[in-house]
């Protein structure tokens, strides 16, 4: 099982009434040379929708 721990608590306090920090694009970019192919996988399929 992977662990992500040093993305998870590397990435910006989310805030519902303010600007998001950066796009999902971006955000999907720097995922991908941190988390495995499938991990990166589901990620893009729930981000989708």
């Amino acid at each position: 099982m992977a662990s992500y721990y040093y993305l998870v608590a590397t990435l910006p306090t989310l805030r519902l009434d303010g600007p998001l920090s950066f796009s999902t694009e971006t955000f999907l970019t720097l995922c991908k040379t941190q988390v495995s192919e499938r991990h990166y996988h589901l990620l893009c399929m729930a981000l989708s929708g």
